[in-house]
């Protein structure tokens, strides 16, 4: 990604792209690369709620004018607005993206102080370290999406059952961060790394 015109993509712009995506449907988007990101060799601004899941190698991304070194098992929550560049990742490399539309957001959260000291936290502490417990849960989560998305033939309330799974796993990831809030002291042992003068390739 380079510095220039600020693009706005939501999960519609996503849907332009669906030969080269995992899955894409009105609410949600999976995919495997930042280079399928749409406008992805620009500086882009979300209009949608993103999870940017380190596998395996490293990933150098620029949000909001800071930078942040995701390495596996670390997890990037970008919120809507946020604004993305600058993205370099290892030669071997793994990552999982799942993306959620606002109207999703909108239907999902319940906007109350909770959330918001949650959302607050998030903005402040984008990078997580998910722990192995977690990330077994979040696992089983995102086999059983993957397993859906490429099941043949598709079921006749297939996509309801995508809806149901993909608000499964955002409920259980918000509810992870919330237990975070809750205990910033045991948080603070699992906050990524910012700042990185480069990647460890």
């Amino acid at each position: 990604m380079k510095k220039g015109t600020v693009t706005t993509i939501g999960i519609e712009d996503f849907k332009a792209n669906s030969h080269i995506i995992d899955y894409v449907d009105d609410d949600f988007v999976v995919i495997n690369s930042l280079e399928n990101l749409p406008n992805s060799n620009d500086t882009v601004r979300l209009n949608c709620f993103l999870v940017i899941f380190c596998i395996e190698g490293c990933v150098q991304l620029e949000m909001n004018t800071k930078t942040y070194l995701l390495e596996a098992n670390h997890m990037m929550i970008c919120l809507p607005t946020a604004v993305l560049s600058h993205a370099l990742i290892s030669p071997k490399h793994k990552i999982s993206i799942m993306g959620f539309s606002t109207r999703f957001l909108q239907r999902t959260v319940k906007m109350d102080k909770e959330t918001w000291n949650t959302i607050s936290y998030v903005y402040n502490n984008p990078v997580k370290y998910v722990e192995e417990s977690d990330n077994l849960i979040f696992k089983l989560y995102t086999d059983l999406i993957i397993e859906k998305i490429n099941q043949e033939p598709q079921l006749y309330y297939g996509k309801e059952i995508m809806q149901y799974l993909f608000s499964a796993l955002f409920c259980e990831m918000i509810a992870d961060l919330k237990m975070n809030v809750d205990h910033p002291a045991e948080a603070k042992k699992n906050e990524g790394r910012d700042e990185a003068g480069g990647l460890y390739l």
